[in-house]
């Protein structure tokens, strides 16, 4: 049988958990004890103050796991479903719906401001809490498990957000809203990292303070450190999202009616061929190449249909293929896949608008003309990506100084190659040329490195220096190691941050805007009216 002090815990669990039911029961049942200790003459049991019950429903007042998980469900349904609710309308009606609540309760409270008392217009936010209510979920009672459920609201909002902003980036028909699409959706993980603990924050100072105004401000102020210190290089579109915006981009130039003459395709495919021939291709030795450009050649899909008509994104295809060649095992394939990739590229780029067949409509122009921008900026950041795999595959051959110098090499090759380093602009050329060049910390630590016992003779001079002087030898050697170690992390920065900047089409320097999207994000958090 339970005793006294077993029942009193029991009671304040059952008040925790709001079952009325089992409080009445086990209160009944302490009655029933108390009774039958007085009767027996037991001495009189001690009840504890109301100070202590007290205390110890305050320190029961934390959720536990399964109420905490059903106030966090609560604020993560309204955005959730105002996102499914919206998928019909697209990234544009997704956006909408999961901001539809906030958006909602933020004019109510920005018109109430200004209206009497009497003409308060009704918390949309309130009316959802108790839709939220009547199906079940418990009620948040006190501060923190509101702020329990704002972070969860915050979270969901963004988790939707974010990415219908990425396909908006895309998608969208206003290169205007493309463009504000484009900005929102950057540092998509800091954003998702502000947006719990800045409603959280704020929904604390609201109820603190009464003021929503200082809600809000308080949004802010916890939100926009998450936005600090972030490189302009690490925002740049990867080579995934690029490839997403090309692709809508391409579609909308297919729409337009843009697509490449037969006799244009024609002429260009026998261009490339014979170029590469000129500079030593056999198709005998390299018949993966040959049958890349049989589908370049291919006229038909299907015998007896009409041929194939070439567009971006025939152009697209094409490219995937030749770049798959570029990583087969056959150095030969390899080099003329190299190439070739660059005879396609050259062809489509430095060819006239004429060399399409393009609408005179002003959609057709602007579809052409985002179309090429973006194989440009593909094209170009490609050469970056490819420096970085080759270095890779050179670590054998520049075993004294391993990546570091194949990267080197690669960079002073493309400034030598006109034909190449044309296609830059005067901005990006200079932005190469650096890179080569390489800082002087940079060339330090690079002949520094030479003297790590990588090859033969390092090795020797390592050994040398350590039979005479074990303690200095040692102490050189490691330097050497962290030295050349530390030229190769920065001349892999340097070609990184340059693919960035082409698929960026501008350069990427460290930008103060990334606090005000985090700040923004904070603007947006939801806040939880007490019922």
């Amino acid at each position: 049988m339970p005793t006294l002090q077993e029942l009193e815990s029991a009671l304040l669990r059952a008040e925790a958990a709001n079952d009325t039911a089992a409080a009445r029961a086990i209160a009944q049942d302490m009655r029933s004890m108390m009774d039958a200790s007085i009767s027996a003459n037991a001495p009189p049991l001690e009840v504890p103050p109301p100070s202590m019950l007290q205390q110890a429903r305050e320190m029961l007042d934390i959720p536990d796991i399964v109420r905490g998980a059903g106030i966090t469900t609560r604020g993560a349904l309204p955005p959730a479903i105002g996102a499914i609710a919206g998928i019909p309308g697209g990234p544009a009606g997704v956006l909408a719906g999961s901001l539809a609540v906030p958006a909602a309760e933020f004019l109510t409270q920005a018109t109430n401001l200004m209206l009497p008392e009497q003409y308060q217009i009704p918390s949309p936010a309130l009316a959802v809490e108790g839709l939220l209510t009547e199906a079940g979920f418990p009620v948040p009672e006190t501060t923190r498990e509101r702020m329990i459920q704002a972070g969860g609201g915050a979270l969901a909002g963004a988790g939707t957000q974010l990415p219908a902003l990425a396909k908006l980036t895309g998608s969208a028909v206003s290169p205007v809203t493309r463009e504000v699409a484009n900005t929102l959706a950057q540092i998509p993980e800091r954003q998702l990292a502000a947006s719990a603990p800045a409603a959280m924050t704020g929904q604390a100072t609201t109820e603190l303070t009464g003021s929503p105004m200082l809600g809000l401000l308080a949004e802010v102020a916890t939100s926009v450190p998450f936005g600090a210190g972030v490189r302009g290089a690490d925002v740049a579109p990867s080579r995934e999202m690029l490839e997403q915006l090309s692709s809508e981009a391409f579609r909308r130039t297919r729409e337009a009616g843009i697509q490449i003459p037969v006799e244009n395709w024609r002429a260009a495919v026998k261009k490339m061929k014979s170029n590469l021939s000129d500079a030593g291709w056999n198709p005998k030795t390299t018949p993966k190449l040959q049958s890349m450009f049989n589908e370049l050649e291919k006229r038909q899909s299907v015998p007896g249909q009409p041929e194939i008509v070439r567009d971006f994104n025939s152009l697209e295809g094409y490219r995937k293929q030749i770049q798959q060649l570029q990583g087969d095992p056959d150095p030969t394939t390899r080099r003329f896949a190299t190439a070739l990739k660059d005879e396609f590229d050259s062809i489509i780029m430095d060819s006239p608008k004429e060399f399409f067949a393009t609408p005179s409509s002003r959609e057709g122009a602007q579809a052409w003309a985002e179309g090429m921008d973006l194989y440009a900026r593909m094209k170009k950041a490609d050469i970056f990506d490819d420096m970085l795999r080759e270095a890779e595959l050179d670590k054998t051959k520049f075993s004294q100084s391993g990546p570091e110098n194949s990267l080197a090499a690669q960079l002073r090759q493309l400034t030598k190659n006109q034909k190449r380093f044309r296609m830059f602009n005067q901005e990006e050329r200079r932005a190469i040329e650096q890179a080569a060049k390489g800082g002087k910390t940079q060339n330090l630590l690079r002949f520094y490195g030479k003297f790590a016992p990588t090859s033969s003779i390092p090795a020797m001079l390592a050994g040398g220096a350590v039979a005479t002087d074990a303690g200095a030898g040692l102490a050189l050697t490691g330097g050497a190691i962290g030295a050349r170690g530390a030229a190769t992390s920065m001349r892999e920065k340097a070609v990184q941050d340059l693919a960035a900047m082409m698929r960026a089409g501008g350069p990427v320097s460290d930008a103060v805007m990334y606090p005000a999207i985090t700040a923004g994000r904070g603007l947006l958090s939801p806040y939880v009216p007490p019922q």
